[in-house]
């Protein structure tokens, strides 16, 4: 089955979260071709989501504090379509102000 480009970008931000790896080492872990890998990273890097750091003539790979902000909404979008609680404080806002209106009307 084809993975969606949210999926390919929520991938390649994930494996990039708590480590910097090269562009090689996405390749694989993504199981991307490296065509495919560079046009994601290409609109990643347009968006301020992931940056690149060069260390010993190497390309590394890392992802923003930006990035990590949409892993977060990313996940806590997919715990609420899938009924569970989302870790979010603003999505629980958003939850208590749904109760108070439906218990009003």
């Amino acid at each position: 089955m084809r993975r969606s480009r949210e999926e390919l970008v929520f991938g390649v931000l994930k494996s990039c979260a708590f480590d910097k790896l090269t562009i090689s080492q996405l390749m694989i872990s993504q199981n991307l071709s490296h065509n495919l890998l560079e046009s994601v990273l290409k609109r990643l890097t347009t968006s301020n989501l992931i940056e690149y750091e060069k260390r010993n003539g190497k390309r590394l790979v890392l992802t923003t504090e930006r990035g990590t902000a949409v892993l977060r909404v990313y996940r806590n979008l997919f715990a609420l379509l899938n009924g569970k609680v989302a870790p979010c404080p603003c999505v629980a806002e958003l939850d208590q102000s749904m109760h108070s209106v439906i218990e009003r009307n």
